[in-house]
């Protein structure tokens, strides 16, 4: 794990490193990022000349102010926001999404990128308050909720908890950062996975803690199995490795079915069908799964629905990956 994030980390400094040259990137000295750019600008002139009706001379001079003036009329966003054609390839998801895309921004204007409306707003925002979620619970079950429990029954709450707000946190600063640069976007995703596997430990750890209470040998096996997949997904994320994308979403996908395995043996250790608890615990998780599966059928039928309107509008652009997964994971 220290590993993971001392790579992740000397990757994020190399990123920061191209901060000094990151106006040069912004504002147009090269290839795509240029391009990028010197398609905001001639919005910006066009809009200027036909909002304030100033001359040719004086509209193309803005397009020749230092970086930091530049920078400094970002307040009109709207500037800065690509149409998909526009937009860096690395960031081109669904071809459905024909504007809403920022690209090649420096971090100051990432950070400000937070209040815009983009395509990314709703998945910043979710995930932002999912951490003030998390860290209200936090502070409630163990400072305000005097609870007289084990120091080790509030440590396994206390990790859950924490472990929900790093992957809020984390992304959050995936979806915020991740228009920075390539290298940004390959970094910040390393984070986010790295959120998501800790939520995944969280609840894995929390589950077996209490469903295995009265059998701490189980116990202990389940929460060491559960730590090693968390190693080895965690390991698959070192760049050294060169792991493919596809192996890695396949070693998550195999941990979460994982749970399985735990879920059947704590059924038969109660006793089966014949254990009201077990009857009433698997009709929770029933009814649960149900109303998941209704949600992303209902999810999908609208993004299909979505689509065909987006092809006779082609300016339609607030249908993201956000909306089917924040509806489906919160």
């Amino acid at each position: 794990m220290t590993h993971l994030f001392s790579s992740a980390g000397a990757r994020l400094a190399l990123v920061e490193q191209e901060d000094s040259s990151a106006d040069q990137i912004l504002f147009g000295k090269n290839n795509n990022h240029g391009q990028c750019y010197s398609q905001c600008t001639a919005r910006r002139i066009a809009k200027n000349k036909e909002e304030n009706g100033v001359s040719e001379k004086e509209a193309e001079a803005l397009g020749e102010k230092s970086p930091s003036e530049k920078e400094a009329s970002a307040a009109d966003y709207s500037n800065f926001i690509l149409t998909y054609d526009e937009a860096p390839g690395y960031l081109k998801f669904n071809p459905y999404i024909r504007s809403g895309y920022r690209g090649f921004l420096t971090t100051k204007m990432c950070i400000e990128s937070i209040f815009w409306w983009t395509n990314e707003t709703v998945n910043i925002w979710s995930h932002i308050f999912g951490w003030m979620l998390f860290l209200g619970l936090t502070l409630y079950d163990l400072i305000l909720l005097n609870i007289h429990a084990s120091a080790l029954d509030k440590l396994i709450v206390g990790l859950l908890l924490l472990c929900f707000q790093a992957c809020m946190i984390l992304s959050s600063a995936y979806h915020t950062f991740s228009c920075k640069s390539e290298k940004a976007y390959s970094c910040f995703l390393t984070y986010d996975l790295c959120g998501i596997a800790l939520s995944i430990l969280a609840i894995y750890m929390s589950g077996v803690y209490y469903a295995f209470w009265c059998y701490s040998e189980w116990q202990q096996f389940y929460l060491l199995t559960v730590c090693l997949i968390f190693a080895l997904a965690m390991a698959l994320q070192y760049p050294a490795f060169q792991v493919d994308s596809h192996t890695k979403m396949l070693v998550f996908v195999g941990w979460a079915a994982y749970g399985v395995v735990p879920t059947i043996h704590w059924v038969i250790m109660m006793g089966g069908w014949q254990n009201p608890i077990v009857v009433v615990s698997v009709k929770v998780q029933r009814d649960a799964a149900e109303r998941y599966l209704i949600l992303i059928s209902f999810t999908a039928a609208a993004a299909k629905s979505a689509r065909n309107v987006c092809n006779s509008q082609p300016g339609f652009r607030h249908l993201h990956h956000q909306d089917t997964r924040e509806i489906c994971a919160r």
